[in-house]
């Protein structure tokens, strides 16, 4: 369906750009972590792993995500197209965090609690760690 739609092309990656996306996710997830940053920044960071960690899914399965519909939106649709439907409530939860980054990111300020980022920053280290079992399991040859 994201194929028919537009919202994704196929195209074929490789074990480098896998370690680079890989390489982006590590430096953010530290980045996250960083209290004196503040609790906007942090959950603009901890957004960009989950986002990147979906991304990866995509590029593994030898997608690429178009902009059309929402690269961000697409993004998410696609982490459950590639992981199943067992992150279907992630993938929910994650598109509600990409509407409240969006308002961060473009139209207010100080309006994200410690909570709201230790919850996503939970949620993008689990997804890390289900992302880099699956990747072994389904592209080891990437891994």
């Amino acid at each position: 369906r994201l194929l028919a739609e537009k919202r994704f092309a196929t195209e074929p990656t490789s074990p480098e750009e896998i370690h680079e996306l890989w390489a982006v996710i590590r430096r953010d997830l530290k980045d996250a972590a960083i209290s004196e940053n503040s609790t906007d920044r942090r959950f603009g960071i901890s957004y960009d792993v989950a986002r990147g960690l979906a991304k990866l899914v995509a590029r593994a399965d030898g997608y690429r995500v178009k902009g059309a519909g929402g690269e961000h939106y697409n993004t998410f649709q696609g982490l459950e197209a590639g992981l199943g439907p067992a992150v279907s409530p992630l993938c929910i939860y994650l598109d509600a965090c990409r509407k409240k980054r969006n308002s961060i990111t473009y139209d207010t300020l100080g309006h994200t609690s410690e909570s709201e980022v230790e919850r996503l920053l939970h949620e993008a280290r689990q997804l890390a760690r289900i992302v880099e079992e699956w990747l072994a399991v389904e592209h080891s040859e990437l891994f």
